[in-house]
């Protein structure tokens, strides 16, 4: 009896079994959407030819260049050497002639004529270069820094930082500084003009007023490097004395300069561009 309860139940699931087969065949795929892909290009093409894939792009911005370059840097250092040797040939000769010149005149034509030029009211009477600047002060009087008078401070500053013997600089300019004269100097990178400016600025603003704090010294830098390297050197020679500086250059936190500045310090050094905003802001 039990076998053939089996049997049946065999046969029942053998038919569901084939209804399901029949209609997994019957089944119909229904027809899906079409995604776009965001990933790629749908009208993307690919290169046909070789002139496509060498093309230059450069030749469709040459039409928005104003002008092209007709002559190369060479021939125009060769145009340069030329005229420059012509120059020199037109001066010799010239020179020659002018000393030919000298030997035929005679002793009357020789004779100075002492004419007085009026001058204009209101103008002064500095007309060259020569008159402005007075090359009188001698730079070989003074060769040691104990030679020029400066302070104790400044002197344990100048011992703590190694400097031994002053340059060519220091010597023209430190002199000269200290008696209140305006200077006019030129140098080499690397030879002590911060130094050779600073100290007889230092040396003057140690016997200054300290009542009142008011700012007196105002070094002027084209770039912030070299005004931060300027403010070391200043703090290094002052590092013995009362003397506040401040730096003001661009680049570096506008609180920290704007504290700095509300104090008065006695010598700023600053950038144009920095002082300016400075100045635009609080004015």
């Amino acid at each position: 009896m039990f076998d053939i309860i089996k049997t049946i139940e065999d046969d029942q699931e053998v038919e569901n079994y084939s209804d399901e087969s029949d209609a997994e065949i019957t089944f119909q795929p229904t027809k899906q959407k079409q995604r776009n892909k965001k990933d790629f290009d749908t009208a993307f093409q690919f290169l046909t030819s070789v002139e496509e894939y060498q093309k230059d792009a450069w030749n469709d911005l040459t039409k928005y260049v104003k002008r092209k370059a007709k002559s190369k840097t060479d021939d125009k250092i060769k145009k340069a050497r030329l005229s420059s040797e012509l120059k020199n040939d037109i001066c010799q000769e010239n020179d020659n002639k002018n000393i030919d010149n000298e030997n035929i005149l005679s002793d009357d034509e020789l004779v100075y004529d002492n004419i007085k030029v009026k001058q204009k009211k209101g103008k002064s009477n500095i007309t060259t270069k020569d008159d402005f600047f007075d090359n009188d002060v001698s730079s070989n009087e003074k060769s040691t820094f104990y030679e020029m008078n400066l302070s104790r401070p400044l002197m344990k500053a100048i011992a703590e930082m190694k400097f031994v013997h002053p340059t060519p600089i220091q010597i023209s300019t430190i002199p000269v500084a200290l008696l209140g004269k305006d200077i006019c100097g030129c140098a080499a990178t690397g030879t002590g003009k911060t130094a050779a400016y600073m100290l007889p600025t230092l040396e003057r603003l140690l016997y200054r007023p300290i009542e009142t704090a008011v700012t007196r010294v105002l070094v002027l830098v084209p770039t912030r490097e070299l005004g931060v390297q300027v403010y070391q050197v200043s703090k290094q020679l002052a590092q013995f004395t009362n003397i506040e500086i401040a730096l003001s250059v661009g680049g570096l936190d506008l609180k920290v300069q704007e504290n700095m500045l509300r104090k008065n310090p006695d010598i700023v050094i600053a950038t144009p561009g920095r002082l300016i905003d400075h100045l635009k802001k609080h004015a």
